[in-house]
């Protein structure tokens, strides 16, 4: 599916609800705990916290940290943390690095 920056989608698996902040040109398979995420309005994880991840999907998700694919081209932000871990073409996110400031001496 094509991402367009500002979307909302929510896991179908568990509580997790991110928004779109960067969106690959290329269409891509945004999952969540190894399931494709849907729309917000649409999420039915939300309704039975208690579903348990699939294995090897189970590292959960942060609320308020930023999301990035491996290539950079995808990144999320959580607005609803969950127990399933979010993955784009099969290839987990990782939280994305606070950039240092400089110092104001």
């Amino acid at each position: 599916m094509r991402l367009p920056v500002g979307r909302r989608l929510a896991s179908a698996v568990d509580t997790t609800a991110v928004i779109v902040i960067k969106a690959s040109a290329d269409d891509v398979v945004l999952t969540c705990g190894g399931v494709a995420m849907v729309a917000e309005m649409e999420s039915a994880g939300a309704d039975n916290p208690n579903l348990a991840p699939p294995d090897g999907h189970g590292h959960g998700t942060q609320l308020g940290k930023r999301y990035e694919s491996a290539d950079g081209a995808v990144e999320l932000l959580c607005t609803k943390a969950g127990a399933a871990s979010l993955a784009v073409d099969d290839v987990p996110m990782i939280i994305k690095a606070v950039r240092a400031l400089p110092a104001s001496d």
